[in-house]
């Protein structure tokens, strides 16, 4: 049986939150891996930008976009079976961590472009080269499709209707997604931490 991921738990977020967005504590390190700076993407040198709605918005999902390039660096580095060891208080893996962290972004793109609900299953992406031709494509994606917005998109109320919801303006929903995303990552992050403690040997 396929596994669908990020199911109605990601878009609760929205619905449970004041105007889609939400505030979130992150633990800033982890033994002696500093994650509060692998999580925020402005560590990695922000891009410089006028100041608008529209441009503020899209340097920070190029911000997004670098973090999570840092992050994959990290991933590349694991073996398949780390990769799919649980990890972290719900005991998911660095896998599938990754997958509902792409399948977030995917699900909003085409929803908000294309006016579709699309879920990514599990099974269709066993590989970290499948995974990443998913992410490239998707990062593509969203890059054309900030492109194309105005001022008014941003303002205007999305129906939210697939999840018996209350409409929620277009920015704060694409707000929420680089929110998201930097979520997955502290958690993923701290996976790789912890598979880190269990895996290498410490030599007295």
């Amino acid at each position: 049986m396929n596994k669908w991921i990020g199911t109605k738990e990601v878009l609760m977020t929205f619905i449970n939150s004041e105007n889609g967005l939400v505030a979130m504590e992150h633990n800033s390190k982890y033994g002696d891996i500093d994650f509060h700076n692998l999580w925020n993407p402005a560590s990695f040198g922000s891009t410089e930008c006028l100041q608008s709605p529209i441009n503020d918005l899209t340097c920070a999902f190029e911000d997004m976009y670098r973090a999570n390039h840092h992050l994959w660096s990290c991933i590349s580095e694991l073996h398949t079976e780390q990769l799919m060891v649980g990890v972290g208080h719900e005991e998911a893996s660095i896998h599938s961590l990754l997958l509902q962290m792409i399948t977030n972004e995917n699900l909003w793109i085409n929803y908000l472009w294309h006016v579709e609900v699309e879920y990514l299953r599990e099974t269709d992406f066993p590989t970290l080269t499948k995974i990443r031709l998913e992410l490239d494509a998707l990062e593509a994606e969203m890059r054309d499709y900030l492109s194309i917005l105005t001022l008014t998109d941003l303002e205007q109320k999305v129906n939210l209707s697939f999840v018996d919801a209350s409409p929620l303006r277009l920015g704060a929903i694409l707000w929420q997604v680089i929110d998201d995303a930097a979520s997955y990552r502290t958690q993923i992050l701290a996976g790789i931490h912890q598979l880190c403690v269990h895996v290498i040997p410490h030599t007295e």
